[in-house]
């Protein structure tokens, strides 16, 4: 089939005469690897769908028009972990909670006592600039202002009403998904039955205390190995009460313990 071949080379781009060679004869999938190449970087070797390939493609096309210049494979696939990461990672979720509440904190020394918007539109985050502006004009001068002195003050007023927006707008934000991000996957670990844990079918936790039990936890399992190690794992994780709630344990930060989900149901079953 000689002709063949020659005829298909001549015709096809290289790429498709490929994907013809591999449909003829298919090569053995290897598994996931990864070595170092010098002390910095590393060689990925991993099968990859067509489909997943044409949407890496697509996303590194897409970085390339933001960034105006080409971007290289390796700096595609960093940037798409990076971009998860700070938006799924509780950890990183919980220090940006933790630089807001202390960004809140300096507002709040500087005497800037500006009330969360009870409104999460924009008509009614526009409704309380509006009454917060008159205010401040009616109680600090009690009489006419200069426009110019008039708006710089509503313009203060109006970016610092809009920071506070969006840190109320986050914590709901974080409170309705963080939860979720811990949620067990279909098939659990290490064989164990699928099965509900005693936290699946109560309240969530505040965010606030999930954030603080991140930090400190730093999004790993915290159980107890039999040579003394810590299990360290970060996926499938769930919050454990030390003292069980039924035993009038609270969801107090002390009282919590990061644990993955195959630890977790292992202490309620064997203590």
């Amino acid at each position: 089939n000689q002709q063949k071949w020659i005829g298909l080379a001549v015709e096809l781009p290289k790429r498709d005469l490929e994907r013809e060679v591999a449909r003829v004869n298919p090569r053995a999938t290897r598994p996931e690897q990864a070595r170092f190449l010098d002390a910095y970087t590393l060689e990925l070797c991993t099968p990859l769908s067509e489909v997943g390939y044409k949407k890496l493609q697509r996303a590194r096309e897409l970085m390339a028009s933001s960034l105006g210049e080409w971007v290289s494979l390796e700096s595609a696939i960093e940037n798409l972990a990076e971009f998860y990461l700070q938006r799924k990672d509780p950890v990183r979720r919980a220090e940006r909670a933790e630089r807001r509440h202390r960004k809140a904190e300096s507002i709040s020394d500087f005497g800037l006592n500006v009330p969360v918007p009870t409104e999460t539109t924009e008509e009614g985050l526009t409704q309380d600039r509006n009454k917060a502006a008159t205010a401040t004009h009616d109680e600090s001068l009690g009489g006419a202002m200069p426009s110019d002195e008039k708006l710089a003050r509503a313009e203060n007023l109006e970016s610092t009403q809009s920071l506070t927006y969006l840190s109320h707008t986050a914590e709901q934000t974080l409170q309705d998904t963080t939860e979720s991000s811990l949620q067990s996957p279909p098939q659990p670990a290490y064989g164990l039955e699928l099965r509900s844990t005693p936290q699946s079918k109560r309240r969530p936790l505040p965010a606030a205390i999930q954030h603080q039990v991140h930090l400190r936890d730093r999004g790993a399992c915290q159980a107890r190995l039999p040579d003394g190690s810590v299990c360290g794992s970060r996926v499938w994780l769930e919050f454990h009460h030390l003292t069980l709630r039924s035993r009038g344990g609270s969801d107090s930060v002390d009282n919590l313990l990061t644990l993955c989900r195959a630890h977790h149901l292992a202490w309620h079953e064997n203590g």
